[in-house]
């Protein structure tokens, strides 16, 4: 009987070892999927995450930009009506200068306050007219 438990003892060992060895493999296989679909999620939030950020930033700058010229479009306006109303109350006579540059040649030129020309308009008087008084 001896021999034959001898047998059987190093049978169970060598069938609890290939057993072992089986569900170590499966088991290696098991948290190797795991591992990896534990990674892939981790993998695709940070890259999910860094699109998010790149395109958020794409789209702020296009907003910025888009709202950038509507309020300077709308100052604009708004200054252009400011500058308008405060030059109307300003000017409540048209200003002329007369200038003589050449002699018989009037050149009649409206200034505004800011010293910019707005009209300049030329008078040649007639060399052809008789006047007694020359």
């Amino acid at each position: 009987m001896r021999a034959k438990l001898s047998e059987i003892t190093q049978t169970d060992r060598q069938t609890d070892t290939r057993t072992d060895g089986q569900t170590d493999i499966q088991t290696d296989r098991q948290t190797d999927r795991q591992t990896d679909r534990q990674t892939d999620r981790q993998t695709d939030r940070q890259t999910d995450r860094q699109t998010d950020r790149q395109t958020d930033r794409q789209t702020d700058r296009q907003t910025d930009r888009q709202t950038d010229r509507q309020t300077d479009r709308q100052t604009d306006r708004q200054t252009d009506r400011q500058t308008d109303r405060q030059t109307d109350r300003e000017n409540g006579s048209t200003k002329f200068k007369l200038l003589q540059a050449i002699v018989n040649i009037n050149i009649l030129t409206k200034f505004h306050e800011d010293r910019v020309i707005y009209v300049a308009t030329r008078k040649v008087q007639d060399f052809l007219r008789f006047d007694p008084l020359i």
